[in-house]
């Protein structure tokens, strides 16, 4: 009880403090009357490719989707609070809040959830679009307020669309958020599937790449990898290692995106823990092997919308290393096959823009 009612403080303490920000003048906003507009929160401007393909990901939908009279502004998270002042004062009917997809919804980044919590807040009566999240909010008596404290603002809003990537997450938002507009819809960085078929099929390395989480989300420890890495080495020898978190950028973030794809398509097979490190092999139908997490949202993922393809294989770590190499002999030459297109699948969350 003592930590429930310390972190019940602590969000209270941070929502004095993030009011005080609103009226931090140190950027300049410019917003006209009139003028209708569609704002991006919580755009990455970091090193995390999965975020950075998610931002460019919802940018372009947005922009195939909307009218051209919509002006589209992306804003970063360390700017959420002066922009939310500066959109209070435009019409309702022309403005749309768009909030960045990924998994970020939930007790493990406090640091987002904030910001959310305080645009569902102040921004209730605009119209609020969620982009498709996984939802993870931990068990732990002590994060029950962040829990709370989210449902509570969205049942405030006067017209939020809720959007899950995955059945776990959509199956939350239907139980507890039912009074909204609850959707289900792959990752936005699905609907890049045209765009990442003019890469084209590249020649193929006899080689492994290995996309690892090394953060809090990691169910495989250190020891655990490297019994994978050994045993995939037995039969691919040549390996290349790609982080998506350490990558850095000059001018054009967007650019990173397609550095790393020019280096993962060359690959005969890849091995990822990571959410985006699969659908970046779905996209290129490049031959996987994955690792899930320890929120499930991976495996979610994969069976909410990847039952239809061949060349992707989860690997459940407690079913030892014979299962590892039947799965590694299963994708050995094989030829990728979909037989559905995802594409298809994002009609609601153009609707819920319109």
């Amino acid at each position: 009880m003592i930590d429930y009612i310390k972190q019940w403080i602590k969000i209270r303490i941070k929502y004095f403090i993030d009011v005080i920000k609103m009226y931090d003048k140190s950027i300049d906003i410019d917003l006209k009357q009139g003028q209708k507009y569609v704002f991006i929160f919580f755009a990455a401007d970091y090193n995390n490719l999965g975020d950075i393909a998610i931002t460019y990901a919802q940018e372009k939908f947005i922009k195939e989707n909307l009218s051209k009279e919509y002006k589209i502004i992306k804003i970063v998270e360390s700017e959420t609070y002066q922009w939310v002042k500066a959109i209070r004062k435009l019409q309702v009917d022309d403005v749309i809040i768009t909030l960045i997809g990924g998994g970020n919804n939930g007790s493990l980044y406090e640091f987002l959830e904030e910001p959310r919590r305080f645009i569902l807040k102040f921004l209730r009566k605009y119209k609020i679009v969620s982009f498709p999240q996984s939802v993870f909010f931990e068990e732990e008596y002590k994060y029950k307020p962040y829990k709370k404290a989210f449902l509570k603002l969205c049942k405030k809003c006067e017209n939020l669309a809720l959007v899950a990537r995955e059945m776990n997450s959509y199956n939350f938002y239907k139980k507890n958020c039912y009074q909204n507009n609850c959707l289900l819809v792959p990752d936005i960085v699905f609907s890049l599937q045209t765009e990442f078929e003019l890469f084209g099929q590249s020649d193929k390395e006899n080689k492994v790449t290995y996309i690892l989480r090394d953060d809090k989300e990691k169910a495989l420890d250190l020891n655990g990898q490297l019994q994978v890495i050994d045993c995939i080495n037995k039969k691919i020898k040549k390996q290349q290692f790609l982080d998506t978190c350490s990558i850095k950028y000059e001018n054009d973030i967007y650019r990173l995106i397609f550095d790393y794809v020019d280096k993962l398509k060359t690959s005969k097979l890849a091995v990822t823990d990571r959410l985006h490190g699969m659908i970046l092999c779905y996209l290129l139908k490049l031959p996987c092997i994955v690792i899930n997490n320890n929120n499930d949202k991976i495996k979610s993922t994969f069976e909410t919308w990847m039952l239809h393809q061949n060349y992707i294989k989860m690997y459940d770590v407690n079913s030892g290393m014979e299962e590892l190499k039947s799965i590694i002999n299963c994708l050995d030459n094989i030829t990728p096959v979909q037989e559905q297109d995802l594409t298809k699948q994002f009609s609601s969350l153009k609707e819920s823009l319109k």
